[in-house]
């Protein structure tokens, strides 16, 4: 229980993959769906966001354990309990961020070039046209 908010219903553990709201986490969970045509469990992910309390601090990449609660808002139905196990600070998921910034830039490039390709390209046909 944290204040006034009490745990009722599941209590799940997960991965944090987003922490860019101001008091909420997006938690991620792995779950083995049954699949009866191939009688086989297939593995699904599933997105829970949580509230979190100014009691716990979180990074990307820890493992947390989330409580269900009643609604707080339209999308938020979770509570984050407590850390189980925390993801040491400048790890390849940092590296692979800044990675993936890196990559966004050179798609605007690549993009920018094609959008000027193709704007040459119809102002070649219109001349052609004429």
């Amino acid at each position: 229980m944290h204040g006034s908010l009490r745990v009722r219903g599941m209590v799940v553990t997960g991965k944090v993959v987003s922490t860019r709201m101001r008091k909420s986490v997006v938690v991620e969970r792995d779950l083995f769906k049954p699949v009866s045509k191939y009688k086989r469990r297939a593995k699904t992910k599933s997105k829970l966001h949580a509230h979190l309390p100014e009691c716990i601090k979180v990074n990307l990449g820890d493992e947390v354990e989330i409580g269900q609660t009643r609604k707080l808002s339209k999308t938020k139905g979770w509570v984050v309990l407590k850390v189980i196990k925390e993801e040491p600070a400048g790890t390849a998921k940092e590296e692979v961020k800044e990675k993936g910034e890196e990559e966004v830039k050179e798609e605007k490039k690549r993009d920018a070039s094609t959008h000027a390709r193709r704007k040459e390209k119809t102002e070649k046909n219109k001349g052609e046209e004429e």
